[in-house]
């Protein structure tokens, strides 16, 4: 039979393993949601990196985005 020890670990292992998970999961929530105070993220049309979704061209390659 688990001991309360045992048991009090477990929990705290579980609970550190859950914590940062649900740290990623808000931010890329937060960060690829668009809405009013978020513009969030969209990939670029040419090279498909992450670029704010009003911005007018792709600071990495220059390609110039649709604002559509």
């Amino acid at each position: 039979m688990i001991g309360a020890p045992e048991l009090i670990a477990a929990v705290l292992v579980l609970a550190m393993l859950a914590i940062p998970v649900g740290v990623v999961f808000v931010l890329v929530r937060v960060i690829t949601k668009s809405g009013r105070n978020t513009p969030g993220l969209v990939p670029c049309s040419a090279c498909r990196r992450p670029l704010l979704a009003r911005a007018p061209a792709c600071p990495y390659c220059g390609t110039p985005q649709s604002t559509a």
